[in-house]
């Protein structure tokens, strides 16, 4: 004998076809289990019956669906973008540093020779031009 446990819920709420409510009907006659099983699932439905409704605010199960099932906006993720400027200014820093002179330890020296004790150079050259 097949049982009709998978059946109960939709026969005590009202969904199944003619033929399929006569076919546990039938059942339910003959089987004291499945008759066991029917009064607990009444019992269930009578309790949920008395659960008061979600508020408007809650979601609805065929709302988080249909979100479920809608494509995604393409949103680029906020990490490429900062890896993108990272990158730049990695790039940008690093080709400046390149072209910037060094200073050497020796230069503050040769640059103190050059100007002499008052700032103004020795080098006869440049007044000669003026």
């Amino acid at each position: 004998m097949k049982h009709v446990s998978d059946d109960l819920a939709p026969y005590v709420e009202g969904l199944l076809h003619q033929a399929q409510v006569s076919r546990v009907a039938t059942h339910l006659l003959a089987c004291r289990r499945c008759r066991r099983e029917l009064d607990q699932v009444r019992a269930g439905h009578r309790l949920a019956q008395t659960l008061a409704t979600p508020a408007s605010g809650v979601p609805t199960w065929s709302q988080i669906a249909g979100c479920l099932e809608a494509p995604a906006a393409y949103r680029p993720a906020i990490w490429r973008i900062t890896f993108a400027a990272a990158a730049v200014v990695a790039l940008v820093g690093g080709a400046w540093l390149r072209q910037a002179p060094s200073v050497s330890a020796a230069q503050p020296q040769a640059v103190a020779a050059y100007f002499g004790q008052n700032g103004a150079h020795a080098c006869t050259d440049c007044h000669a031009r003026l």
